[in-house]
């Protein structure tokens, strides 16, 4: 008997040290997060002023549209029937692939989803 409890009074106190040689990593105290700014938001276009001043005006027939998940401009010119250089020109975009969701973008016609 007096073998058993030596034997397990030596496992329990191994299996409470650390037996490994890694050293422990180490970890960051808490820290505040950063300040930020608020956001202030951009307002859509009502009046078909053109997003870049220095471009000629957004044809006035053309219709507000803001942009959905899964568009881009080829699906949109294709589907209004016009040409990708006809949005780039009648939006005045600088940037053609930098359309993002929720943008308003100005199309001659609804866009025609196909079922």
């Amino acid at each position: 008997m007096k073998k058993t409890s030596l034997f397990l009074t030596v496992v329990l106190m191994l299996a409470g040290c650390n037996l490994t040689t890694t050293p422990p990593t180490p970890t960051l105290a808490p820290t505040q997060p950063p300040t930020l700014e608020p956001l202030v938001p951009i307002e859509s276009p009502t009046d078909n002023t053109p997003i870049n001043p220095d471009c000629p005006a957004t044809p006035s027939d053309w219709l507000a549209y803001t942009v959905e998940v899964g568009d881009s401009l080829s699906l949109l010119a294709e589907q209004t029937g016009s040409t990708i250089g006809d949005l780039i020109a009648g939006n005045c975009l600088e940037n053609p692939d930098a359309i993002y969701v929720d943008f308003v973008i100005y199309l001659p016609r609804i866009p025609a989803v196909a079922p």
